[in-house]
């Protein structure tokens, strides 16, 4: 049976499984036990006093820690306002102008009734954390030898054991909907430092694993887009003294546009020899004497001759440098 002590822990006390059971004597004693501690199993209505050792929040940084509400439906929002308006009845909350706040939650119990609890994650990380040493398992298995009657902690019931103390009760404010005819309220203690919320680690649980899952599916798609716009990529580089033609279109502008022969226009014009690289994507061509356009060239405009090809005659190279001119000359004064 659990049996609370002086409202700061509750303690578990139960006899080593068997198959015996109470007798009429130890029945008779059990009940006046209980008789003698009634007091014990009342329901508290009112905050426990004030002790040597209250419960303080220590914080790494003094920074506010404000947190917005949680969503939840109007079936909880009912059940939150009839639970804050009693605790607000029994003294264990009040109102608060702190500029702490966290959300309020509530998780449904094995008995299908609701408990209002605080996330206090985001307070908790800022929390300067308890340093205990851990027991060695052999050493409290040594200490069980012979023993008939063991107790526990009642974790089922571990909220509002220990009083708060007043110095830190403001950093312990929650937040929820402002209740017909009540302002916004501060609890004293809902849960300790280290206290844990299922239904919180739950949400923050799924929402790492969708982050995570949503960063995978864009990193597979920037793939793909990439895997697609280098299928038409190739490495292309060129080398002092290698034969190029030259990707020109002369009777592709607008002006010239309506030419009959816009279809037939040459694509490619050279051969001409590289004389130097500028950078990773410009190369520098040796062009006809005399020539009036800029002899830097894009890499995307040249392409290697396969085999070797002696230079044009110098009359059919004057015809073509002259109408590159041309072309760029109405192309120029047309922008």
């Amino acid at each position: 049976m659990l049996l609370p002590i002086h409202g700061l822990l509750s303690f578990g006390i139960s006899v080593a499984e068997d198959d015996t059971k109470l007798d009429s004597s130890q029945t008779l004693e059990l009940d006046e036990l209980l008789q003698k501690y009634t007091e014990l199993f009342v329901e508290p209505t009112q905050l426990h006093p004030k002790r040597r050792y209250d419960h303080k929040i220590n914080l790494v940084k003094d920074n506010p820690i404000c947190l917005k509400r949680y969503k939840y439906p109007h079936t909880q929002k009912e059940e939150i306002e009839r639970q804050i308006k009693h605790m607000l009845s029994t003294g264990f909350i009040r109102e608060s102008n702190s500029s702490f706040a966290s959300p309020l939650v509530l998780v449904k119990k094995k008995d299908a009734t609701w408990r209002c609890c605080t996330d206090f994650h985001r307070l908790n990380a800022m929390t300067v954390k308890n340093r205990f040493p851990i027991p060695l398992i052999e050493d409290l298995l040594d200490e069980l030898k012979g023993a008939k009657y063991f107790r526990k902690l009642d974790l089922r019931s571990g909220y509002n054991q220990v009083q708060m103390a007043e110095s830190d009760i403001y950093k312990t404010t929650f937040r929820t909907h402002t209740l017909y005819g009540y302002k916004p309220s501060i609890p004293c203690p809902i849960q300790l430092a280290d206290s844990v919320v299922e239904a919180v680690d739950y949400t923050l649980k799924m929402r790492e694993q969708i982050s995570q899952l949503l960063h995978s599916n864009l990193t597979k798609a920037l793939e793909r887009v990439k895997w697609h716009a280098n299928l038409k990529r190739v490495d292309r580089e060129y080398a002092k003294g290698d034969l190029v033609y030259l990707k020109i279109q002369p009777y592709k502008q607008h002006s010239l546009a309506n030419s009959a022969f816009h279809k037939l226009a040459a694509r490619y014009y050279g051969p001409f020899k590289v004389l130097e690289r500028i950078s990773k994507v410009a190369y520098r061509l040796e062009l006809l004497v005399g020539t009036k356009i800029h002899d830097v060239f894009h890499i995307s405009l040249l392409k290697k001759t396969m085999a070797i090809i002696q230079y044009a005659s110098n009359y059919h190279c004057s015809l073509m440098m002259e109408s590159l001119q041309c072309s760029l000359w109405l192309f120029l004064h047309e922008e």
